[in-house]
């Protein structure tokens, strides 16, 4: 499904000239929305903890998620 899904965002790109909706790869296929969405959001490629999340600095996911033994400031208010 997924190089299904691949082949006609490129087909619908080319005709379209932008980037097709899930509704419409849905509707070429002859399958779900639900199932074009599906796919479409599991087949993503992870990001990177180490990815800087600023323009400004250099501020990484890793630096900005909890780890399970952080107290987040919600946990410190809780208490």
């Amino acid at each position: 499904m997924v190089a299904k899904i691949s082949e006609a965002n490129n087909v619908l790109r080319k005709r379209l000239r932008r980037k097709p909706t899930y509704d419409e790869l849905a509707e070429v296929l002859n399958v779900n929305v639900s199932t074009v969405t599906l796919v479409s959001e599991r087949s993503r490629q992870p990001i990177s903890l180490d990815k800087v999340v600023t323009d400004h600095g250099n501020l990484t996911f890793k630096e900005i998620i909890p780890g399970p033994v952080e107290i987040t400031p919600e946990k410190m208010v809780e208490t």
